[in-house]
């Protein structure tokens, strides 16, 4: 088994067919020789070597510095100088790039298989250090979610009871008020009466479905199936049963979509993170206002699509912003949800979409949300 796959990168044909034979020799595969700095950048994309052993002074406009930083921008593979010089100004550019050594030429094959030795260990453990740190980051966002599981069981445990509560005597009072309004109220006093309990029911109910929705993401529920939908009927249905919101204002909601655009997905998840953006825009965007503009732009990108989200309402600050995303967010803007609105939304958009979100904002000046979401595996239309 050969002790790792060198890549050459030497200008002078003579040099890199004698370095090969030593490192043959050595017990090393040279996978492959290259005479340019781009040779190099791209060989080291075909390839994959452990090593690159790489000549500083190449001809061409590309040097082996040049070259070295373009490589270790697009991958971790170590990097080894061999250089004929020791000028101070050649080694300071180089040390900018973070080699794994240095070789003078010509290098004997002690010299050659001690260094090299060594740059493959130092590059070996790298790579173990950053597995362990992913492996650590993976963990921690787990645990993180898992507390948030068991807060979020806790929590909606204990705000179900108040709420079924509040409906059975919301029930209570209507059957009170039809048995003795007849009585002694007046048509106008009773219609106020009921529209106060209309309103009560409407917003206890919208409280007892943010619980079940973010108990079902957080713990997980994700078996509802994914399907393709028309995303343009589907966002105006979704604006639509939001409508009571909408009816007696006026606020608008604009939807920019392309006709006929598919898009496979979770509809129910995605039904969610909208429905908590309208109503976020409308009991907290226009608190002190009557009016207001929403606007839903779609863009395809053919594999992904872009869904921005955008109010005129009274937007966020940037301490705000910085921490939306983040549970027991509180702030005049984000009090919904008791803060655990915004992490919601994320979860569902990154966890379960597998999408991207971002949110822009200034104070007074509304707020952008725009998801990047990818096609998911699902059945296609029926355009029976």
């Amino acid at each position: 088994m050969a002790k790792g796959r060198i890549l050459i990168v030497e200008d002078d044909a003579l040099v890199a067919q004698s370095l090969e034979i030593k490192l043959t020799s050595l017990g090393y595969d040279v996978c492959a020789q290259a005479r340019s700095g781009p040779d190099a950048i791209t060989f080291n994309q075909q390839h994959h070597p452990d090593l690159i052993l790489m000549d500083i002074v190449l001809e061409g406009d590309m040097d082996g510095i040049e070259a070295t930083e373009i490589i270790t921008q697009a991958s971790h593979t170590p990097v080894l100088y061999l250089t004929a010089f020791d000028d101070e100004a050649f080694l300071a550019r180089a040390q900018i790039t973070q080699p794994y050594g240095y070789l003078l030429k010509p290098c004997s094959e002690r010299d050659l298989d001690a260094t090299l030795t060594i740059a493959l260990y130092r590059a070996d453990m790298q790579r173990q250090r950053e597995a362990v740190y992913q492996l650590e980051k993976q963990l921690l966002k787990q645990t993180r979610y898992a507390a948030l599981a068991t807060l979020t069981s806790s929590v909606t445990e204990q705000i179900n009871t108040p709420l079924n509560s509040s409906v059975l005597l919301v029930s209570t009072i209507r059957d009170l008020l039809n048995q003795y309004a007849p009585l002694r109220l007046e048509t106008s006093t009773k219609n106020d009466l009921y529209e106060c309990l209309n309103l009560l029911e409407s917003n206890i109910q919208r409280a007892a479905a943010l619980v079940h929705d973010f108990k079902g993401v957080a713990l997980d529920q994700t078996h509802k199936p994914k399907r393709t939908i028309y995303l343009k009927d589907y966002l105006q249905c979704l604006v639509d049963l939001n409508g009571s919101a909408l009816k007696h204002s006026q606020y608008r909601v604009d939807i920019v979509c392309p006709e006929g655009l598919s898009h496979s997905t979770h509809p129910d998840l995605l039904a969610m993170i909208l429905t908590h953006l309208l109503r976020n825009s409308l009991i907290h965007g226009f608190k002190n206002t009557r009016q207001g503009h929403i606007s839903i732009c779609v863009q395809d990108n053919t594999d992904t699509i872009t869904l921005a989200y955008q109010d005129n309402g009274c937007g966020m600050t940037p301490d705000q912003c910085a921490h939306y995303f983040q549970p027991r967010c509180e702030s005049n803007r984000t009090p919904h949800c008791a803060g655990l609105g915004g992490p919601l939304i994320y979860q569902i958009t990154t966890q379960f979409l597998g999408g991207k979100i971002q949110l822009h904002s200034h104070n007074g000046e509304g707020i952008t949300i725009s998801m990047q979401l990818p096609q998911l595996e699902a059945p296609s239309l029926n355009t029976a």
